[in-house]
Protein backbone atom coordinates (compact mmCIF):
# COMPACT_ATOMS: atom_id res chain seq x y z
CA UNK A 1 0.00 0.00 0.00
CA UNK A 2 1.65 3.50 -0.95
CA UNK A 3 1.55 6.57 1.62
CA UNK A 4 -0.95 9.08 0.40
CA UNK A 5 0.65 12.87 -0.05
CA UNK A 6 0.83 15.01 2.41
CA UNK A 7 -1.54 17.88 2.68
CA UNK A 8 0.09 21.04 3.09
CA UNK A 9 -1.10 21.36 6.72
CA UNK A 10 0.38 17.90 7.57
CA UNK A 11 3.80 19.29 5.83
CA UNK A 12 3.52 22.31 8.63
CA UNK A 13 3.07 20.11 11.34
CA UNK A 14 5.92 18.00 10.17
CA UNK A 15 8.16 21.19 9.62
CA UNK A 16 7.24 22.24 13.18
CA UNK A 17 7.50 18.92 14.95
CA UNK A 18 11.71 18.56 13.54
CA UNK A 19 12.08 22.35 14.64
CA UNK A 20 11.43 21.11 18.13
CA UNK A 21 8.07 21.84 18.53
CA UNK A 22 5.53 20.09 20.82
CA UNK A 23 2.96 18.43 19.06
CA UNK A 24 0.31 20.70 20.44
CA UNK A 25 2.47 23.76 19.34
CA UNK A 26 3.03 21.86 15.96
CA UNK A 27 -0.58 21.32 15.30
CA UNK A 28 -2.08 24.73 16.50
CA UNK A 29 1.07 26.07 14.21
CA UNK A 30 -0.26 23.43 11.15
CA UNK A 31 -4.44 23.82 11.83
CA UNK A 32 -4.67 28.04 12.59
CA UNK A 33 -8.39 27.07 13.76
CA UNK A 34 -7.41 24.86 16.56
CA UNK A 35 -6.15 27.58 18.29
CA UNK A 36 -9.86 27.78 20.38
CA UNK A 37 -9.67 24.60 21.25
CA UNK A 38 -8.41 23.23 24.59
CA UNK A 39 -4.59 21.99 25.36
CA UNK A 40 -5.18 18.14 25.65
CA UNK A 41 -8.10 18.31 22.32
CA UNK A 42 -4.91 19.64 20.46
CA UNK A 43 -2.69 16.95 21.83
CA UNK A 44 -4.96 14.29 21.04
CA UNK A 45 -5.18 15.59 17.24
CA UNK A 46 -1.50 15.80 16.82
CA UNK A 47 -1.21 12.17 18.35
CA UNK A 48 -3.83 10.83 15.46
CA UNK A 49 -2.06 12.99 12.69
CA UNK A 50 1.59 11.19 13.70
CA UNK A 51 -0.20 8.11 13.79
CA UNK A 52 -1.02 8.38 9.90
CA UNK A 53 1.13 6.14 8.12
CA UNK A 54 2.32 9.34 5.79
CA UNK A 55 3.18 11.90 8.33
CA UNK A 56 4.67 9.04 10.38
CA UNK A 57 7.20 7.42 7.52
CA UNK A 58 8.04 11.44 7.00
CA UNK A 59 8.40 12.39 10.55
CA UNK A 60 10.98 9.46 10.72
CA UNK A 61 13.30 10.21 8.00
CA UNK A 62 13.52 13.34 9.06
CA UNK A 63 14.35 12.44 12.64
CA UNK A 64 16.73 9.74 11.16
CA UNK A 65 18.63 12.73 8.86
CA UNK A 66 18.24 15.42 11.38
CA UNK A 67 20.33 12.94 13.96
CA UNK A 68 22.82 11.99 11.23
CA UNK A 69 23.33 15.96 10.21
CA UNK A 70 24.35 16.44 14.02
CA UNK A 71 26.51 13.68 13.86
CA UNK A 72 28.28 14.27 10.78
CA UNK A 73 28.96 18.01 12.25
CA UNK A 74 30.12 17.14 15.32
CA UNK A 75 27.49 18.41 17.51
CA UNK A 76 26.77 15.15 19.01
CA UNK A 77 28.81 11.84 19.22
CA UNK A 78 28.28 8.09 19.91
CA UNK A 79 29.65 8.80 24.10
CA UNK A 80 26.95 11.30 23.93
CA UNK A 81 23.65 9.07 23.03
CA UNK A 82 25.19 6.37 25.16
CA UNK A 83 25.59 8.58 28.20
CA UNK A 84 21.72 9.44 27.43
CA UNK A 85 20.73 6.05 27.44
CA UNK A 86 23.00 5.33 30.79
CA UNK A 87 20.94 7.92 32.22
CA UNK A 88 18.08 6.33 31.54
CA UNK A 89 19.02 2.72 32.39
CA UNK A 90 20.42 3.80 35.90
CA UNK A 91 17.55 6.09 36.44
CA UNK A 92 16.31 5.38 39.64
CA UNK A 93 12.30 5.68 40.33
CA UNK A 94 12.91 6.91 44.13
CA UNK A 95 14.38 10.16 42.48
CA UNK A 96 11.24 11.23 41.71
CA UNK A 97 8.57 10.23 43.79
CA UNK A 98 8.10 7.74 46.89
CA UNK A 99 5.26 6.17 48.35
CA UNK A 100 4.40 7.98 51.80
CA UNK A 101 1.72 7.14 53.84
CA UNK A 102 -0.93 9.27 54.75
CA UNK A 103 -4.16 9.32 56.72
CA UNK A 104 -7.85 9.64 54.53
CA UNK A 105 -11.12 11.38 55.57
CA UNK A 106 -12.12 8.55 58.12
CA UNK A 107 -8.32 8.46 59.90
CA UNK A 108 -7.47 5.24 58.25
CA UNK A 109 -3.70 5.01 57.05
CA UNK A 110 -3.10 4.64 53.10
CA UNK A 111 -0.54 5.02 50.63
CA UNK A 112 0.28 8.24 48.53
CA UNK A 113 2.34 9.23 45.77
CA UNK A 114 4.80 12.12 46.79
CA UNK A 115 6.27 13.41 43.68
CA UNK A 116 9.01 15.41 44.06
CA UNK A 117 10.42 19.18 42.14
CA UNK A 118 12.31 18.50 39.39
CA UNK A 119 14.58 21.75 40.69
CA UNK A 120 16.01 18.84 43.04
CA UNK A 121 17.12 16.90 40.53
CA UNK A 122 20.91 16.72 38.91
CA UNK A 123 20.91 17.21 35.05
CA UNK A 124 21.66 13.46 34.76
CA UNK A 125 18.08 12.38 36.76
CA UNK A 126 16.15 14.85 34.78
CA UNK A 127 17.43 13.05 31.30
CA UNK A 128 15.57 10.08 32.23
CA UNK A 129 12.23 11.77 32.46
CA UNK A 130 9.95 11.58 29.25
CA UNK A 131 7.12 13.20 30.22
CA UNK A 132 5.45 15.32 33.38
CA UNK A 133 1.72 15.86 33.45
CA UNK A 134 -0.77 17.33 35.56
CA UNK A 135 -3.59 14.85 35.35
CA UNK A 136 -7.13 15.35 37.06
CA UNK A 137 -5.55 12.44 39.42
CA UNK A 138 -2.54 14.25 40.33
CA UNK A 139 0.65 14.19 38.69
CA UNK A 140 2.31 11.85 36.94
CA UNK A 141 6.01 11.13 36.29
CA UNK A 142 6.84 8.87 33.08
CA UNK A 143 10.37 8.04 32.98
CA UNK A 144 12.07 6.96 29.62
CA UNK A 145 11.78 2.52 28.87
CA UNK A 146 14.75 1.28 31.18
CA UNK A 147 14.51 -2.08 29.32
CA UNK A 148 15.31 -0.43 25.86
CA UNK A 149 17.84 1.47 27.23
CA UNK A 150 20.06 -1.37 28.86
CA UNK A 151 19.25 -3.48 25.96
CA UNK A 152 20.11 -0.45 23.68
CA UNK A 153 23.40 0.19 25.51
CA UNK A 154 24.92 -3.31 25.92
CA UNK A 155 24.52 -3.90 22.10
CA UNK A 156 26.30 -0.57 21.64
CA UNK A 157 29.26 -1.69 23.68
CA UNK A 158 29.31 -5.61 22.63
CA UNK A 159 28.00 -7.03 26.09
CA UNK A 160 25.83 -9.46 24.53
CA UNK A 161 27.23 -12.12 22.73
CA UNK A 162 24.28 -13.58 19.78
CA UNK A 163 25.41 -16.93 21.01
CA UNK A 164 25.12 -16.67 24.55
CA UNK A 165 28.11 -15.69 25.51
CA UNK A 166 28.76 -12.19 27.66
CA UNK A 167 32.26 -9.57 26.98
CA UNK A 168 34.71 -9.68 29.88
CA UNK A 169 33.14 -6.87 32.47
CA UNK A 170 36.87 -5.28 32.94
CA UNK A 171 36.84 -4.36 29.18
CA UNK A 172 33.98 -2.39 30.37
CA UNK A 173 35.43 -0.39 33.23
CA UNK A 174 37.55 2.90 31.06
CA UNK A 175 33.69 3.10 29.10
CA UNK A 176 31.82 3.02 32.78
CA UNK A 177 34.31 6.32 33.98
CA UNK A 178 33.90 7.93 30.24
CA UNK A 179 30.05 7.51 30.96
CA UNK A 180 30.09 8.78 34.63
CA UNK A 181 32.60 11.62 33.76
CA UNK A 182 29.82 14.48 33.65
CA UNK A 183 27.87 13.12 36.60
CA UNK A 184 25.74 15.26 37.94
CA UNK A 185 27.15 18.57 35.78
CA UNK A 186 24.92 20.80 34.73
CA UNK A 187 25.69 21.51 31.36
Amino acid sequence: MQNKPLTDPQREYIKCRLAGLSPEESYQNAFPGSAKWKNRSRQVAAYRLEAKPNVKLVLQLGRKQKLERAIEEGIIDGLDIMRELAAIAFADTTDYARVVGEKDKEGKERAAVEVFATEGLTYTQRKAISSIEDTKDGIKVKTHNKLQALKLLGDAVGLFDPLGGSRDVEDLAPLADLLNDDEDSDD
